[in-house]
């Protein structure tokens, strides 16, 4: 999942409106935001967390879960 995110966050639609870094520590994976203005933070974080989500469910029903 790291992975798959990591990639988006290194072709942002925008740069100038935000950036994200993804990366993994102990097991858990990490997404800082940095955003030009409100309205581009809550874009970002509404656009990873549906990637996470997605990416979760896709998780789950390949293993089985």
């Amino acid at each position: 999942m790291a992975k798959a995110l990591d990639v988006e966050s290194r072709n942002p639609p925008d740069p100038d409106r935000g950036r994200t870094n993804v990366n993994v520590s102990n097991g858990n994976v990490k997404i800082c935001f940095e955003a030009r203005d409100l309205a581009a933070a809550r874009a970002l974080l509404n656009a990873y967390l549906g990637l996470a989500a997605a990416s979760l469910d896709t998780l789950a029903k390949s293993e089985g879960v």
